[in-house]
């Protein structure tokens, strides 16, 4: 809007100064043949008046017009790199905003996910201790049936707790959740047999299984913590 005020203020000046020229042109013209008509050899000098264009004054009338059309070309040439580099500065505005929330994503997401790690580590942490725990109550000369009935109900909200926070979907998930349903198989088997069961406690599948249980799931906890390394941030558990 400014630019078109100030190039209206310039043509409108250019207008009148070459009208000021044009009329000042005519009356020394006229003058000159007020005189020739006492002297025709002057008058055949001085002649009618001249057009515009002849003027004398034609080269300050240039010289007018190629300045007004160079500030006119320097206010448009301004307008348009102001406005390019107002379009520049909110283009990266615009993309360092952007990266911004980008970067506090990733990095919420990879807070959450490492807490989610730290929570299913703790709850396989838990789940095995009282297996072992129970395991080795259930085998005693005397059994402490309320120690047994602590411990048992341990197991089964860690073996739960440890169930929701995993994904069956996930292959490490499923992996760890498999040697986990084995380890449980194993210690409900030695519960009956604390109760009057026949046979044998097999301390030995036992163990087998509860290394396999752990194995399993520092497997899955490493391919989670990798996620994280690698910039991986989709929900925990997927």
């Amino acid at each position: 809007m400014k630019i078109i005020k100030t190039t209206s203020l310039l043509i409108l000046f250019l207008l009148f100064s070459v009208q000021s020229f044009s009329e000042s042109d005519s009356l020394h013209v006229t003058q000159k043949d007020s005189v020739a008509s006492d002297n025709a050899k002057e008058s055949a000098i001085y002649g009618s008046p001249s057009a515009w264009y002849e003027s004398k004054s034609m080269p300050w009338i240039a010289s007018i017009f190629v300045a007004v059309l160079t500030i006119i070309t320097n206010l448009i040439i301004s307008h348009y790199t102001r406005s390019t580099s107002l379009r520049i500065v909110k283009a990266q505005i615009d993309s360092s905003s952007r990266l911004a929330n980008v970067q506090f994503q990733a990095t919420l997401n990879s807070k959450n996910r490492q807490d989610w790690i730290n929570d299913v580590r703790d709850a396989i942490s838990e789940f095995s201790t009282h297996v072992r725990q129970l395991n080795i109550q259930l085998q005693e000369k005397e059994i402490d049936r309320s120690m047994v009935f602590s411990l048992h109900e341990k197991v089964q909200l860690f073996k739960s707790k440890i169930k929701l926070l995993l994904s069956p979907q996930i292959e490490t998930h499923k992996s760890y959740l498999s040697a986990q349903e084995d380890l449980m198989n194993v210690l409900e088997d030695h519960l009956l047999k604390s109760k009057g069961g026949y046979g044998e406690y097999n301390n030995q599948a036992f163990i087998v299984n509860l290394n396999l249980m752990v194995e399993k799931g520092r497997e899955m906890l490493y391919a989670e913590w990798q996620k994280i390394q690698n910039a991986k941030f989709d929900p925990p558990g997927a």
